[in-house]
């Protein structure tokens, strides 16, 4: 779809800037991206910040219900797995606490 999108629209997309023309394909392509029908209606601007940026740095789409790869499955979890427990064992120290807490202090290493 990327290509044929690129090749009817040539000739326009050579006249604009190029922040301006990669934000104006990633729209185009956002409306005609089939995971956007699927996406919970609070969540679409988050998912339209993974889409960017996705689009930006890997040069690719996301395809979080349709997708194989470790990137889609992790853009899966960010959207519908927000758990405040994972945003607490994503730090060493607060994972020593946690730890702590649950377990003992028997199984840390002293710092």
């Amino acid at each position: 779809m990327m290509f044929f999108i690129k090749r009817k629209f040539r000739g326009a997309f050579s006249l604009l800037n190029r922040n301006f023309r990669d934000f104006f394909l990633d729209d185009l392509v956002w409306f005609f991206h089939s995971d956007r029908k699927k996406i919970p209606a609070d969540l679409v601007a988050q998912y339209k910040v993974i889409f960017r940026r996705t689009s930006k740095f890997l040069e690719v789409y996301p395809k979080i219900f349709s997708g194989d790869d470790l990137n889609n499955k992790l853009k899966w979890l960010m959207l519908f797995d927000q758990d405040p427990v994972i945003i607490d064992l994503c730090d060493k120290i607060k994972v020593r606490n946690f730890v702590e807490k649950n377990v003992g202090q028997y199984y840390l290493n002293y710092i």
